[in-house]
């Protein structure tokens, strides 16, 4: 089975990372007092907006709740629902299926009671996406709700829905994972499917999922494949193509040292398999860790969430040049975006990067 159907959750407590959107839930149904539309919103994807909606359908509608709110995960119902093919319950993905059409047929199949279940849920995933018409139509439909049906609208732009559908809702923020939550939920399933990982690997593939629990268990699955159970982090980052920081922090030692030989050297080396843009992007990374660990300090761990011993290299770098030098040496790369952009070469832009940084590496620590 794939892993992240295997390990989506099944009850609340297995949720990571969304404890205020998870609380009210919990006690909305326990205090019988779930609302008939929710838009559950997040910036990021994969942050188990529509997972807390397949587990509130199956809280509402299991036929063997266990301690008053877990649903039993065995009934036919329950087993219906996790899987995606209950009849009550109608998910839309809106970026594909957006039309007015789409939306009628909903209307139409909600018209008559629920089949099984005593609540049928009608989950739209990327609700933002709908068309004008087919966003006015939904409207409609939650505003007068047929008896015993839910409407939960997920979506990662919620500035482009209509202001009365929200204000119709109750509006529940999901929030961006944390790397340790997220790296703590995969060494978890490590343990459960007897896979060796070390803890570099799994703190590099959940930096790597940006946020999200359904990418970093798709990207375990992958680097398992390779690893064959044994996953150590020189491997997992060749099945990344990752380039280490270390790259990166020799290029800014090179400007440091206002060497700018050195730096395209290793821009040249790093290029073989066209990694030019990996380079800009680890490059942009990189410099705002250095100019977040410079300027906040003690902040800075909790806000880049890296291991102590790369917070005390990067402190080592961050000590020898100035802020103003960083944000310059940034912007600088900004431009290169740009010329990337127009299609310029991307390995020449940077190889002019590396001598524009050295030069205002020495004008600006001359004139502080």
């Amino acid at each position: 089975m794939i892993l992240a159907n295997k390990y989506r959750p099944k009850k609340l407590d297995d949720i990571i990372g969304q404890e205020v959107p998870v609380r009210i839930i919990r006690n909305s149904f326990l205090n019988n007092n779930l609302h008939h539309f929710y838009i559950f919103d997040s910036s990021s994807p994969g942050v188990s907006k529509t997972t807390l909606a397949r587990v509130m359908a199956m809280m509402e509608n299991c036929n063997n709740l266990k301690n008053k709110i877990d649903p039993c995960g065995e009934c036919s119902i329950c087993k219906s629902i996790y899987s995606g093919k209950s009849s009550d319950i109608i998910e839309l993905d809106a970026a594909k299926n957006r039309s007015v059409d789409d939306i009628r047929k909903i209307s139409e199949a909600i018209a008559h009671g629920p089949l099984e279940c005593k609540t049928r849920y009608v989950i739209i995933d990327e609700a933002h996406s709908l068309t004008g018409i087919a966003a006015d139509a939904t409207l409609k439909m939650t505003e007068e709700p047929p008896k015993n049906t839910r409407f939960i609208f997920c979506t990662t732009k919620k500035e482009k829905m209509i202001d009365t559908t929200i204000s119709r809702s109750i509006d529940l923020s999901f929030s961006r994972i944390s790397v340790k939550d997220i790296s703590d939920n995969l060494k978890k399933i490590c343990l459960l499917e007897s896979i060796s990982i070390d803890e570099e690997s799994a703190h590099l593939i959940a930096r790597k999922s940006k946020g999200s629990i359904r990418n970093s268990i798709s990207y375990l699955e992958k680097v398992n494949q390779y690893c064959n159970y044994n996953i150590l982090i020189e491997e997992a980052k060749r099945v990344f193509n990752d380039l280490d920081d270390d790259v990166f922090y020799e290029i800014i030692d090179g400007v440091i040292n206002k060497n700018p030989k050195k730096c395209i050297e290793i821009i040249k080396k790093s290029s073989n398999s066209n990694n030019s843009e990996k380079i800009l992007e680890g490059l942009e990374e990189y410099l705002n860790k250095v100019l977040i660990v410079k300027i906040c300090k003690n902040s800075s761990n909790e806000l880049l969430e890296l291991t102590q011993d790369e917070i005390v290299k990067i402190q080592h770098q961050a000590t020898n040049i100035k802020p103003v030098v960083l944000s310059k040496i940034h912007g600088l790369l900004v431009e290169v975006r740009r010329g990337a952009m127009l299609n310029m070469d991307l390995s020449f832009l940077l190889e002019r990067w590396c001598l524009d940084a050295c030069v205002e590496y020495v004008r600006l620590t001359k004139s502080s």
